[in-house]
């Protein structure tokens, strides 16, 4: 699944099986050290996990399935064990070639490429009775199956092209097929069994299933290996297969393998007459799996398969529960169906569970995908809930619902485990309900388990905590729902399996319309049945709901607060007003609620604590959305006067991508008939959305442009940079001259030109390359000469973005010589002159207007720190006075040196200029100075 040695969150992509289908699982997550519950049923299935973790069991009270934590289950809950399926297709598994050991003088024995059936029964049944030597491998058969030997001397034929060696010993016939090119590639392979230790030798050695089988995913390939397994260590007792291992890691992994063929078995230990050890007996559920058995998996020979009986009876199923919702076996089981009274009578006898045998007769007769669902289930008991020691941990994130199907039991991934609101201590819960953003991409939704509790101590009944729940998480159901229903949705052309299919997604859901897309729905029902063009499935304004099947927005709002929940307390039935303040979190719940806890009461909670604790408190200050700047200040205030030592301010929604949303937002998809209801909704929001629904497109320079060419010399190297502007000035492309033509240096400079040209026509920022390329170093590289501002640099990219910062951005902090720090040829500054600008030469003036830089880069939403704090030496500062007939010329503008001087001092240089690249920044090395920019010293080594 990942590299347990890799980083902690590694990016994968393969599809894995969940409760509601295949799902695509996008990251593995090591969870490094920690402890373990481990879970086993009186079936013998184990999970093992943290004890935050979570599996599905069966709420005895509704029937259906709830989450548990590993912590919290108990023995005799009953666990929903998924059976019968496998995600994805099936593989096609390369095994490496035959080696040539030419000294062994075996020039016929050959090898398949790929892992085919046949080669995975003879692996099973190497693994239930073989062995392997340094001459080749030795498998057991009984006596009296020489059709058994007969077909594994054919595969030996077929396979390796090796006729075998039989040699009777008393009650057993061993077959030998002799290659020590075949013993090398049976290891290659990894075919072998494990040694119980390094130094292990001689019997003893532990069978497995090996990864290369487990790799193809194909049912076939598992039914061949375990076909060889039953046939090797396998037996019928009473018309019912089972097998004997005294490993017990293997029998958790057939265990495991044949659920996942579609049979359950039970677990039996067993003492050996031999050395006393522990024999785990793996038995077929029941004579109704015998059928499922024979046709997956089976037996080689004759003698055990005409010993397995078949059963269609319901007493086949004894002891097999299905768990069915009341409502839903009062409606497909009424009082005059042939079923009633044993289902009645076995309901009262097994807490309200079904046979299969009945439920599989029902869904013949009611095709319900309720039904179907629930078959794909094996209902177990568990025994024991230990402690599994401290292990290492592992988790996948499968964004689409956030669960996998891990060793048959339902499993809940535990990465948004750590953002649950029942462990947060004594802070304020963010909002009741939140809406968690999964770093794979998705999100779910969690519900504050404290709220039953609460209830509870503030004396309401059971049957009025669930109305008060229901109120806020929704019932994640169309049964009962207003306008939006089973049956309107049945008159819009919908089937039973494809609302069964929206009601999966429900749980998690933000709003309805979120799971009426064609993700959900699939694209064949969206454009065949329901007539969507295939545009318009991909147009987010576009609503299903709306558009398509003609419900009104009051209806969607009304519908969809009903199944997904209003997500706060306010206004639920049966709660008393004077209880809501219990209820309060640190934002408002949902788009429904009014109340939270103000601010300044945050600082209060933290106040109260803080003499008690040595350091600072880590905990937020939440602001809501409308919070302006005075509100900021006066949180540091009031914070500052409760003499907390440090405070954590957040405004809600201050972030484009938050990790817990309390609220949700359509884009548009469906805007109130009475205005908008959401509490918070300001400018800052709408211009959010903009920024964030941004698309760029390529803007093209025009044919004819304008632009300037630059010569300069970098490291002794020649170097012309021409620019390409468009018609208001801004920058659109670049070109990098030097070498000669033809030579590899100029050829990559010259297509990176035409990277970055790309780059700013379809509007990345000039900064965000400026920031990537500046200070790059490589060759070649040096002093600058030809460039009035830039006389130092690391590398030809760090000049080429130096320069076109200076020019296009007015960033003077990357130049070396800022306009002020001209000299005169007197070498006197040019503060020092009593006139302002000075006339040097007559012509045009040659200094950009005010406000150049705004207006000549492209506008960006990640703004330099320094580029809006230039002050009075930044681009935006220079200005020019108009040409009179008297003096014309380049404009020098005035600036102290002391102000470039005390600018490097602040940025931890001691201020002094450089000898060599005359750069300000130099450092203290020892009782020296050292340039940071060139490497030079001030005379010291």
């Amino acid at each position: 699944l990942g590299n347990v040695d890799g980083a902690k969150w590694q990016d994968i992509d393969f599809r894995v099986l969940t409760d509601d289908g295949e799902q695509r699982a996008t990251k593995f997550f090591i969870n490094g050290i920690s402890p373990t519950r481990r879970i086993t049923t009186a079936n013998g299935y184990v999970i093992q996990g943290t004890p935050e973790h979570r599996v599905k069991i069966v709420d005895p009270a509704t029937s259906q399935l709830v989450w548990k934590r590993l912590a919290e289950v108990a023995p005799e809950d009953t666990v929903a064990l998924s059976m019968g399926t496998l995600a994805g297709e099936p593989n096609v598994v390369t095994l490496p070639p035959l080696g040539e050991e030419y000294w062994t003088a075996d020039y016929t024995t050959k090898v398949p490429r790929t892992l085919t059936s046949d080669l995975a029964e003879l692996v099973g049944y190497f693994m239930g009775d073989g062995s392997l030597h340094a001459k080749g491998l030795r498998l057991c058969v009984a006596a009296e199956d020489t059709d058994v030997c007969d077909h594994l001397a054919a595969l030996s034929r077929s396979l390796f092209n090796i006729e075998p060696k039989f040699t009777v010993k008393g009650n057993y016939i061993e077959l030998a097929i002799h290659s020590v090119e075949l013993v090398n590639w049976w290891e290659a392979c990894g075919f072998t069994k494990l040694a119980p230790s390094p130094d292990h030798r001689g019997k003893g050695y532990t069978p497995r299933i090996p990864d290369a089988i487990l790799a193809t995913n194909d049912a076939a390939t598992y039914g061949a290996f375990l076909r060889g397994v039953f046939e090797a260590d396998g037996t019928v007792n009473n018309g019912t297969a089972s097998v004997t291992t005294a490993r017990s890691s293997f029998a958790d992994e057939l265990r495991t393998l044949l659920l996942a063929l579609g049979i359950p078995t039970s677990t039996k230990i067993d003492t050996s007459e031999w050395g006393q050890s522990d024999l785990f007996v793996l038995r077929v559920r029941n004579a109704a799996y015998a059928r499922a058995f024979m046709g997956a998996v089976g037996f080689i020979g004759k003698r055990k398969a005409e010993s397995v009986h078949f059963s269609d009876t319901w007493q086949g199923t004894k002891g097999d529960r299905v768990f069915l919702p009341a409502s839903l076996i009062d409606r497909i089981v009424p009082k005059e169906s042939d079923l009633y009274s044993r289902a009645v009578t076995y309901r009262s006898r097994h807490e309200g569970a079904l046979s299969r045998a009945t439920v599989t007769t029902l869904l013949e007769r009611t095709h319900l995908p309720e039904l179907q669902s629930a078959l794909s289930f094996f209902y177990d008991s568990v025994t024991s809930n230990d402690d599994g020691g401290e292990q290492l941990t592992y988790d996948l994130s499968v964004p689409a619902n956030v669960t996998y199907v891990a060793n048959g039991f339902i499993s809940h991934n535990t990465i948004g485990l750590v953002m649950d609101c029942d462990t947060t201590g004594i802070e304020p819960d963010f909002a009741l309900v939140k809406f968690k953003k999964l770093a794979g991409g998705g999100y779910f939704k969690i519900v504050n388990q404290s709220v039953a509790p609460a209830l509870r101590k503030l004396g309401y009944s059971e049957e009025q905590i669930t109305k008060i729940e229901t109120y806020a998480k929704g019932t994640a159901s169309f049964e009962g729902a207003p306008h939006i229903n089973r049956a309107t949705l049945r008159a819009k052309g919908f089937d039973d399996a494809t609302i069964a299919r929206i009601e999966g997604s429900l749980a998690g859901a933000f709003e309805l319309p979120f799971v009426f897309n064609k993700f959900v729905l699939g694209e064949d029902f969206c454009t065949k049945t329901l007539g969507i063009a295939a545009e318009k499935l991909d147009d987010w304004s576009f609503s299903i709901l709306r558009d398509a099947l003609g419900f009104s927005n009051r209806q969607i709002e009304e519908a969809s607060a009903y199944i997904c929940g209003r997500m706060t307390l306010e206004g639920a039935p049966e709660l008393n007003d004077e209880h809501l303040s219990v209820f309060d979190c640190a934002t408002p719940c949902g788009k429904y609620g009014t109340r939270y806890i103000r601010p300044l009461a945050h600082v209060d909670m933290m106040a109260a604590a803080q003499p008690f604790v040595s350091g600072a408190i880590s905990k937020t200050i939440n602001l809501p959305q409308t919070a302006t700047i005075a509100d900021v200040k006066e949180a540091y205030r009031y914070s500052w006067e409760k003499m907390i030592k440090a405070v954590a301010l957040y405004r809600d929604g201050s972030k484009l991508s938050q990790p817990l949303a309390a609220s949700y937002d359509l884009s548009g998809e469906i805007e109130a008939e009475d205005g908008p209801t959401q509490p918070y909704h300001t400018p800052v929001q709408i211009a959010e959305k903009l920024v964030y629904r941004y698309i760029a497109k390529r803007r093209r320079m025009p044919e004819r442009r304008s632009g300037y060419t630059q010569k300069a010399i970098v490291g002794g190297h020649k170097v012309y940079l021409r620019t390409g502007e468009y018609e208001n000035g801004q920058l659109g492309e670049i070109f990098i001259d030097m070498h000669k033509e033809g030579a590899a240096f100029r050829s990559l400079m010259n297509n990176f030109a035409i990277a970055i040209s790309l780059g700013l026509q379809y509007g990345v920022p000039l900064e965000e390359f400026v920031e990537a390329f500046t200070f790059t170093r490589f060759e070649p590289n040096g002093p600058v000469a030809g460039h009035d501002h830039i006389k130092m640099a690391t590398s030809l990219l760090d000049y080429v973005f130096r320069e076109l910062a200076v020019s296009y951005l007015g960033r003077y902090d990357l130049a070396h010589v800022a306009p002020s720090m001209e000299m005169d040829a007197m070498g006197v500054d040019a503060a020092e002159s009593k006139e302002e600008y000075l006339a040097e030469e007559a012509g045009p003036t040659n200094v950009r207007p005010a406000g150049v830089a705004e207006r000549l880069h492209p506008v960006s939403t990640h703004l330099h720190p320094d580029a809006a704090a230039q002050g009075s030496y930044g681009a935006a500062t220079i200005t020019a006075t108009a040409p009179s007939p008297q003096s014309v010329g380049t404009a020098v503008v005035e600036r102290p040196q002391h102000v470039a001087v005390n600018a490097a001092k602040a940025k931890g240089y001691t201020g002094n200029a450089c000898s060599e690249c005359g750069q300000l920044t130099m450092v203290r090395n020892g009782s020296c100075e050292k340039c940071d920019s060139c490497g030079s010293t001030s005379g010291c080594s």
